[in-house]
């Protein structure tokens, strides 16, 4: 059997996924939504969230995420 891995948003699109889920995970934790447009990457900066809260939540549910994707695609 072999497996791939599309890791950079050429089949799937895990930056949309992610945004969906940060935006609702944001309106739960402190409702401010995107406070930078211009982030230097997605997980970094974009909400008024710490670097622990942000990366706890990441690493909480990124299996999460990824089923997700699959199921879309």
């Amino acid at each position: 059997m072999r497996i791939g891995i599309d890791i950079d948003n050429c089949i799937s699109n895990f930056d949309d996924t992610l945004l969906k889920e940060y935006l609702k995970h944001d309106k739960e934790l402190r409702n401010t939504g995107i406070i930078n447009e211009n982030p230097e990457y997605l997980r970094k900066g974009m909400f008024d969230w710490t670097e622990e809260e942000e990366k706890n939540f990441y690493s909480s549910n990124i299996e999460n995420f990824v089923r997700i994707i699959i199921q879309i695609y």
